[in-house]
């Protein structure tokens, strides 16, 4: 008997690069990212040996990468507050 929800390759899709061929690869900066955050007003707090990031209108906490990308975002959407 099938599952009605089981989709046929998990639902996972793959990224392609810019001739279909091989996933794109984009380089990270660590360092550059925390620069960024700090400049924006996040605060870097260790926790649990581990680095968060709290948001400076929310408070609310997030690893690192996601961090840059809500920052990203809020730039786009105008949201952003600077320090």
């Amino acid at each position: 008997m099938e599952d009605s929800a089981y989709t046929k390759g998990g639902g996972v899709s793959e990224e392609t690069g810019p001739l279909g061929d091989e996933p794109e690869v984009v380089p990270v900066d660590p360092e550059a990212q925390q620069r960024e955050l700090e400049q924006a007003g996040w605060e870097r707090i260790e926790r649990l040996d581990k680095a968060v990031w709290r948001h400076p209108q929310s408070g609310h906490f997030y690893p690192q990468g996601a961090a840059i990308q809500r920052l990203r975002w809020d730039r786009r959407t105008g949201k952003e507050i600077m320090a």
